[in-house]
């Protein structure tokens, strides 16, 4: 059985993606086991985690997945913010208590209920708002009325941008000044750059590369304030060498030596930048050639779109980067084997960059042209630090 801990972190969920594909465990990782709770000083690492859960419900469908609780405490258990999108994606298969019992019947009223508090835009203990769409439970709950209207269509730009705000209003309770100040500025280009990825995510995430539908699967937006002192930040990623070079740069810090960043994460478990680009279900694709998609999909008008709109399509991780670059944040794509990152203190990124000089930097080494090829994770996974400045 995959025991998942409670402490997790960056390198923790690559190793649980090595026991999924130890040849030797078959049998063991058709089971996992959910922690109690889910702890993580990492960046991103919740949408780290339920990219590798989609990927797990993907690899067979003899699955169990065992909840460390008892009937009695599954509505305080489904409060943990990494439970309710493993229920929800794990529905169609086994599901059981800590006593190996079936706990699926006793799970549904109050998922019913967790889903309710979700679309009136609480804010989790954590301070981050998870906003879940699951392209199997149209007609229950699988599409937010934070993106989708009562057609089950995706807002236009200014209609999401007012749902939206109201989220990160809720958010901005943490520190509203520090908050305030700084994405009030850059709200429109925020709404934006999430209505265009997300879009993207409801173009080509819902279906194989063949038009078929996936089913599970699930698109997601995570919007997180972060804060913590730039020496904490530092020795939480001593091990990361890009991390280290970005957190050792030129941040702002206010008098307790703190440092605060927007997080805004989008998942999907759909086919994944590289096999919807490439239009082949290659999982055998060399490492740098999947970089170089992923560069490709940096390239402004450049998209899978073969529509008469493709002129205007594709300019959702461009604009991540010019918006991003003049706070000097950090946006990181993992899909398939791929894992890069952008640092835009350190790499500042120019409009005008061609696909040869597009700089992508592997997320275990910060180095260009020396890739680390991982085990492979379904969908894409984009993560945006936006650092908030701390002059008050």
């Amino acid at each position: 059985m995959i025991e998942v801990k409670q402490n997790i972190s960056d390198k923790y969920i690559l190793s649980l993606y090595e026991k999924l594909y130890e040849k030797e465990s078959a049998n063991d990782r058709k089971h996992l086991m959910l922690p109690r709770k889910m702890q993580g000083t990492d960046l991103g690492i919740l949408f780290q985690f339920i990219q590798f859960f989609a990927t797990w419900i993907r690899t067979s469908n003899e699955l169990t997945l065992h909840l460390p609780i008892t009937k009695e405490t599954i509505s305080d258990y489904l409060q943990e913010e990494f439970v309710y999108p493993c229920v929800v994606l794990a529905w169609e298969i086994n599901i059981v208590d800590v006593n190996g019992e079936s706990i699926k019947k006793e799970l549904k009223e109050p998922s019913k209920e967790y889903y309710k508090s979700l679309e009136l835009t609480a804010t989790q203990q954590t301070g981050g708002r998870a906003i879940y769409c699951f392209d199997h439970d149209k007609v229950k709950r699988g599409y937010s009325r934070i993106f989708y209207n009562e057609k089950q269509t995706l807002f236009q730009e200014n209609e999401l941008s007012l749902n939206l705000y109201k989220v990160f209003e809720r958010i901005s309770k943490i520190n509203k000044k520090i908050f305030l100040e700084n994405i009030k500025p850059v709200y429109k280009d925020f709404a934006a750059i999430i209505h265009e990825l997300f879009g993207n995510t409801d173009e080509h995430g819902k279906t194989t590369i063949e038009g078929y539908y996936l089913y599970p699967n699930i698109r997601a937006l995570y919007i997180k304030f972060h804060g913590n002192s730039l020496k904490q930040y530092q020795k939480n990623y001593s091990t990361n060498i890009g991390l280290t070079d970005y957190f050792n740069s030129d941040f702002g810090v206010d008098v307790d030596d703190d440092i605060y960043f927007i997080e805004l994460s989008i998942v999907d478990s759909g086919p994944g930048l590289i096999r919807r680009y490439s239009k082949s279900d290659n999982k055998k694709l060399d490492i740098s050639n999947e970089v170089s998609i992923i560069k490709q999909c940096l390239t402004v008008h450049n998209t899978s779109n073969t529509s008469e709109l493709s002129s205007i399509k594709g300019l959702g991780l461009h604009r991540v980067m010019k918006t991003l670059n003049p706070k000097g944040g950090l946006v990181r794509i993992k899909t398939s084997k791929s894992d890069v990152f952008r640092d835009l203190k350190n790499s500042p990124y120019e409009d005008h960059e061609a696909l040869q000089s597009i700089k992508l930097f592997d997320w275990e080494k910060n180095k260009q042209n020396q890739y680390t090829s991982h085990d492979w994770a379904e969908g894409t996974l984009i993560s945006i630090f936006y650092p908030l400045s701390t002059s008050i």
